[in-house]
């Protein structure tokens, strides 16, 4: 099975989650935490990022993800969160997220439904949402939506 790789083809824009919490961020706000387990997404992911011209960090795992948060969460203009990694409780993962800094916005990104993440996340808002596979215009739509 070939891994859900961002794609150069245009898709249909994000749509923003009903749950959407977004909160203004300074413009300083320049680095963006990626939480994926899959090394070929966040390579990917990372050189899109990084031609915007963002400072990028990455974790794999629940562990690291919360390290890199309370080590950076002054200097994140977003995180970037799959919705499925490994055995972590991902909605659990975002609520620490919040309750340690509510102001860093949080994109969910997945290759399962928008409805399905919905229900997933049914009691910890997100910012947006971005499906698997994303081109660079929705990434990039996606992180100037959040004024970062």
């Amino acid at each position: 099975v070939a891994p859900n790789l961002p794609t150069a083809d245009d898709a249909p824009q994000t749509q923003k989650s009903p749950t959407d919490t977004n909160l203004p961020r300074p413009a300083s706000h320049r680095s963006i935490l990626i939480v994926e387990d899959d090394p070929s997404i966040v390579r990917t992911t990372s050189i899109l990022l990084q031609a915007m011209k963002f400072t990028v960090l990455s974790a794999a795992n629940r562990h690291d993800a919360m390290l890199q948060f309370r080590l950076h969460s002054r200097s994140l203009g977003c995180v970037l969160m799959d919705a499925h990694i490994g055995d972590t409780d991902t909605p659990r993962l975002l609520r620490t997220f919040r309750l340690t800094d509510p102001s860093v916005p949080i994109v969910v990104i997945s290759g399962s439904s928008q409805d399905k993440i919905k229900e997933m996340f049914s009691s910890q808002p997100y910012n947006d949402f971005l499906a698997k596979p994303f081109t660079f215009a929705e990434l990039k739509s996606c992180v100037t939506g959040l004024n970062i």
